[in-house]
């Protein structure tokens, strides 16, 4: 956004933890995250919306099974090829 983006394209930001209790697909960094940290993440986001919206940018989440539920969601091929 603040290198001029109108449309931000959201990628891997599932703001949860997989059923085996992993937080990222290629495992836990050496100081793992709590669950609620996680949640906080996604629920934080919301606040995005509106001060985002009124400067005219759109943010796409792309992230299949995402627990971030404030932005319109799309398969990332789908949203490639909007205008």
């Amino acid at each position: 956004m603040l290198a001029g983006a109108a449309r931000i394209l959201l990628l891997g930001y599932d703001g949860k933890f997989s059923a085996d209790g992993k937080s990222h697909w290629f495992g836990d960094h050496p100081v793992r995250s709590d669950e609620p940290t996680t949640a906080t993440l996604a629920r934080n986001l919301k606040q995005l919306v509106e001060p985002l919206a009124a400067l005219g940018v759109t943010i796409i989440n792309c992230s299949p099974d995402s627990a971030v539920d404030c932005f319109p969601k799309l398969p990332l091929n789908e949203a490639l090829e909007l205008p």
